[in-house]
């Protein structure tokens, strides 16, 4: 199966690690310009891998924030901050970054990438040292211009990623040259929008019934690793830097020796996991159990994720865990448990499970060793959780409901639209490399930190029967607002394997579950909607999938 250590690390480094939704102030609530000046502060959206900072005086707003990491000067994209602004005035506007950077030689640790609308990634420098300042060039080739853009009345997308280590960045301001003082630093930041887009209406059903807890036995396959390895085998794969494995006591470890393009993983053997099939229409929701622990705090733990597989790779259920925000989410040095709800579109009870270790951000930790100590797969059935309340439903044949397209340059971007089948993705018209993009929100729905909640997601596509086997990969996905943990089902073809494919523009259904664990606070919800096609492996791009609804359910 070709694509599947392909898929994982670059949708994790390019759309979760460094994603697109997460770092977005939100394009449905965007900075408002007004007489010809918008002002945003560079820490209004989450810091994406850069550091936040304020031990070099005269910033405004709260802080700033200085790339740590690796020069990136062959490459934009890479922990890209990305910001919305709503132009009312059209016309030719000049971007300023306020900036500083204390290397002897101002030319050196002095740039960043900038992108307009998505129009390619842009070098803009600072030739003035030891201060701050609103010095910004653009360098294309071999040639120098200020920063201006020609901006119509609307919203605009501004990006900004790393380039030069070191480089510290405060606000930008975007001003006609009509405005009169526009690079005063007492503007106070612009106001943002609320959504013009329409909101999901609950629908209540009523006061839920609690939710019981099921008993384990007999719908349960245990992994306990105190017994050895029971037949889990670790993987390295090619093209990324080593890790690696070994089983010592009661655990399987996986060591990271950098924090640069590293992947490894374990795989069990296929577990069938005993118990009934579903009594109705849905079919059953298993539960993966996991005990993990960390080496390092858990502020700097590379990211952990965990998969269940269904044995011909037709569909996989991720769990995936990063240091983002305090780190609360990620494994402890003393064990942290993690519950991860699945349930297949169709009748199954054998699962590959899997441990995964990717470490792309360079402010995790470079050397960490992560340990499983055991995993449980329990079959719940259809029974086992009682009736939940309906939180939102999005009918994408309708309106789309504020999701917006989001692309990861550079990866190639593929077409959307909606149309009367919903929010639509179709490859762009090349097949010469990987195109991924997404339909994606901030939804604002508050996550309570303890209760289970359900999100359906109904896929279908214009693809014939006799054409399903070449639809590119997609992925359904939920995260919480800060990018502590995200779960999401990947669907594709494999080997002529295609009966989890939707087809002939009949919705399918794939059912996610979210558990916050208790340790999500003041978090709201993200979903997207994802298409991932690479050449050579007898997908097309000249196919359609389209998301058509989603309804959110909790259970308390």
């Amino acid at each position: 199966m070709k694509i599947r250590y392909l898929l994982f690390p670059i949708i994790t480094a390019a759309a979760l690690l460094f994603p697109a939704v997460g770092t977005a102030q939100t394009a449905d609530n965007p900075f408002l310009e007004k007489d010809g000046l918008a002002v945003v502060e560079i820490e209004s959206v989450p810091t994406n891998g850069w550091s936040k900072e304020s031990s070099v005086g005269g910033y405004t707003g709260d802080s700033y924030y200085v790339w740590q990491g690796a020069d990136y000067f062959g490459q934009g994209g890479v922990a890209p901050l990305t910001y919305h602004v709503r132009i009312t005035n059209g016309g030719t506007y000049n971007l300023k970054v306020r900036n500083h950077h204390s290397h002897h030689d101002n030319t050196e640790e002095n740039d960043i990438w900038v992108s307009i609308n998505g129009n390619g990634w842009t070098k803009l420098y600072s030739s003035t040292a030891y201060q701050w300042t609103w010095h910004s060039r653009l360098e294309i080739g071999h040639s120098h211009s200020d920063p201006r853009y020609d901006l119509g009345p609307g919203d605009h997308r501004i990006q900004i990623s790393a380039r030069s280590r070191g480089f510290r960045i405060d606000r930008f301001h975007l001003y006609l040259d009509s405005y009169n003082n526009p690079l005063d630093t007492s503007h106070p930041q612009s106001e943002t929008a609320a959504a013009a887009t329409p909101t999901p209406t609950p629908t209540p059903t009523g006061t839920p019934t609690p939710t019981p807890t099921p008993t384990p036995a007999p719908n349960v396959y245990e992994f306990d690793f105190s017994n050895g390895a029971m037949g889990w085998q670790f993987n390295a794969p090619a093209n990324f830097n080593p890790s690696s494995g070994i089983h010592i006591a009661d655990s399987l470890l996986i060591t990271t020796a950098t924090n640069d393009n590293v992947f490894g993983f374990w795989d069990s053997p296929i577990a069938h996991v005993p118990g009934s099939g579903p009594s109705g229409s849905n079919p059953p929701i298993y539960e993966a159990d996991y005990e993990v622990y960390s080496s390092v705090d858990q502020v700097i733990n590379p990211t952990v994720r965990f998969r269940v597989s269904l044995p011909e790779w037709t569909e996989t259920y991720a769990y995936e865990i990063t240091s983002a925000g305090d780190g609360a989410f990620t494994p402890s040095k003393s064990g942290s448990n993690y519950r991860h709800f699945f349930s297949p579109s169709g009748p199954n009870n054998a699962f590959r499970t899997s441990f995964d270790i990717l470490n792309f951000n360079p402010g995790d930790a470079a050397g960490a060793v992560l340990g499983l100590r055991s995993v449980t797969l329990t079959n719940h059935n259809d029974t086992a959780f009682s009736a939940p309340n309906l939180v939102a439903r999005y009918d994408f044949t309708q309106s789309n409901y504020g999701f917006s397209p989001r692309s990861a340059p550079p990866l190639i971007s593929p077409q959307f639209s909606r149309n009367q089948y919903g929010l639509s993705i179709k490859g762009a018209q090349t097949n010469s490399g990987v195109q991924f993009g997404f339909w994606g929100i901030e939804s604002g729905i508050a996550l309570r930190p303890d209760s289970l909640y359900e999100i359906r997601f109904d896929v279908t596509s214009d693809a014939y029967a006799s054409q399903v086997g070449a639809l590119p990969a997609f992925r359904v996905r939920v995260n919480d607002s800060s990018f502590q943990s995200a779960v999401y089902t990947v669907v594709e073809s494999v080997e002529g394997r295609t009966v989890k494919l939707p087809h002939g523009f009949v919705t399918k259904t794939y059912r996610l579950w979210y558990y916050p664990e208790g340790r999500i606070m003041n978090e709201t919800m993200n979903l997207s909607f994802d298409y991932l096609y690479v050449p050579d492996i007898g997908n097309s791009t000249a196919l359609t999938l389209s998301l058509s609804d989603i309804e959110i359910y909790e259970y308390k």
